[in-house]
């Protein structure tokens, strides 16, 4: 599936069936909000860590990326940092829980 169809302006309910395989989930808010709650198989990378550790985590400037925080503000500022980077495929999740109800993904607590 292609994640473009995810972050478009319309989001049919048959495209809500999960997100592709290949893609990274990446959790730009605070170690201790993510402790509190992630989704499954979420990198934490708080935003005054991105510009220092992308590299090493997504060496791929053109691999899938989705950013996401708690009301999606971090997360347009991180896809934004990440475009001035040289990243390519960068998309804004918005918020956790907005992004968990739109596209039926887990949210795990308290790890």
């Amino acid at each position: 599936m292609e994640i473009m169809k995810y972050f478009g302006k319309l989001i049919t309910e048959k495209e809500r069936d999960g997100l592709p395989e290949n893609v990274i989930l990446i959790d730009v808010r605070s170690h201790t909000e993510y402790k509190f709650s992630h989704f499954v198989d979420a990198i934490s990378l708080p935003m005054n860590q991105i510009g220092e550790a992308i590299a090493d985590i997504v060496p791929d400037k053109f691999y899938p990326i989705i950013v996401y925080c708690q009301s999606g503000i971090r997360s347009g500022t991180a896809k934004i940092q990440l475009s001035r980077l040289g990243y390519t495929n960068v998309f804004n999740g918005g918020g956790i829980e907005t992004f968990s109800l739109r596209m039926k993904y887990q949210i795990v607590c308290g790890k």
